[in-house]
């Protein structure tokens, strides 16, 4: 499976780098810092999975970068993955096929989507949460 991380802080995109490739069958496509990035990478390369921060280098807008992604490549399967807890945000992450970590105040939780489910969202070989990135950083 082709994997892009987007992500702008370094030590967190070399942490999910060392999580794919922890695994076998994954191998990292592009591992880079913008949002404009990945939709150029995506014009060019198929990507089967992407991990998106929802704002990424020089403030860009990952969750703008979903929707052209999806338009250009819609069989790519995207999991936002954020800090973020605000939940209107992450109502506006439509287009992505997951949002990690979940909020159970959002209307998709309301609506009766499983917070589990999006825990391990599918295609990942690992959950993706706070507290492991903590505990993997503190390790450090």
């Amino acid at each position: 499976m082709r994997v892009m991380i987007v992500e702008d802080q370094t030590m967190i995109r070399s942490l999910l780098e060392s999580y794919f490739r922890a695994e076998d069958g994954y191998r990292i496509t592009a591992s880079i810092p913008g949002a404009k990035q990945a939709v150029e990478v995506c014009r060019t390369s198929s990507v089967d999975l992407i991990l998106m921060d929802v704002q990424t280098e020089n403030r860009e807008n990952g969750l703008t970068a979903v929707r052209q992604i999806k338009a250009i490549q819609p069989k790519s399967k995207i999991i936002v993955v954020t800090s973020l807890i605000d939940c209107a945000v992450r109502s506006a992450s439509s287009g992505a096929d997951s949002v990690n970590p979940p909020c159970t105040r959002c209307p998709a939780a309301q609506a009766g989507s499983s917070a589990q489910a999006m825990r391990k969202p599918a295609g990942l070989p690992f959950t993706l949460s706070t507290h492991r990135v903590a505990s993997t950083v503190s390790e450090k």
